[in-house]
């Protein structure tokens, strides 16, 4: 595979850490794994899939190279409190937790810097603390995340990119481009909203497809809308097992 070569040999020449191979290699693994073609369009696609891995390496790349310029960032960080925080994740493994508090805290190994409440993390290890009922915006490239808490507002981007999220909230985002993502939440009342390409999708058993959306209950008023290409989605009631809903 061309790309992993690419990785293997920045490992080679010292550019890049054997932590932050792992990393793109497997980044690499789960965007190829992730896809799922029928037979009259292997051409396409596989073209799509190369000049999409291609982008994640070469992201992925740079950020390692400029991770090992630098020497590794260690430490932590204080960020006023916001109703919504936007941030931005590559090549990087991150952990954010709800908490009561009055701000919001993060402890960092790898690049990170905030600029107001957009916060921008390369490379590295990342856990941060939030208070409770803020909106959470994320995007992800060739990152993997995992998110507890109850939020106002969640809305997430994954390019080659993994999540786990055990959360409540009153709407959910998500854009799935060759990623995966995990969610698990409190069962009650629910609406879902589909559109994918290519892609599984898996529910808990007792929705019902009306006019289009699955509705779990009868009076949902959380509400979310899932847009996934080349990926998977698996939403889960805790304590319950998931069916495939045949959307494959």
């Amino acid at each position: 595979m061309e790309e992993i070569k690419k990785v293997l040999e920045m490992l080679e020449k010292g550019k890049i850490s054997s932590e932050e191979a792992e990393r793109l290699i497997k980044a690499i693994k789960k965007a190829r794994k992730s896809v799922r073609v029928k037979p009259q369009t292997v051409t396409g696609i596989l073209s799509d899939m190369g000049h999409f891995v291609s982008s994640i390496v070469s992201t992925g790349v740079k950020s390692a190279m400029h991770y090992g310029r630098k020497g590794k960032m260690k430490g932590e960080a204080q960020i006023p409190y916001y109703e919504e925080i936007f941030i931005n994740a590559v090549a990087s493994n991150m952990e954010i937790y709800q908490e009561k508090r009055e701000d919001i805290y993060v402890e960092y190994n790898g690049l990170f810097k905030y600029d107001g409440n957009e916060i921008n993390i390369k490379g590295g290890r990342f856990e941060i603390y939030v208070p409770e009922k803020i909106s959470l915006n994320m995007r992800l490239l060739g990152a993997n995340a995992e998110i507890e808490g109850n939020f106002e507002k969640v809305d997430v981007k994954l390019k080659g990119a993994g999540l786990e999220a055990d959360i409540d909230f009153k709407n959910l985002f998500i854009d799935i481009n060759s990623g995966n993502a995990e969610v698990e939440v409190p069962e009650g009342d629910l609406s879902v909203e589909i559109s994918e390409n290519l892609s599984s999708i898996n529910l808990p058993e007792g929705f019902r497809e009306i006019d289009g959306k699955y509705i779990y209950g009868e009076n949902p008023e959380r509400f979310i809308r899932v847009s996934i290409n080349m990926g998977g989605f698996e939403l889960s009631f805790k304590n319950r097992e998931v069916k495939n809903e045949g959307r494959n």
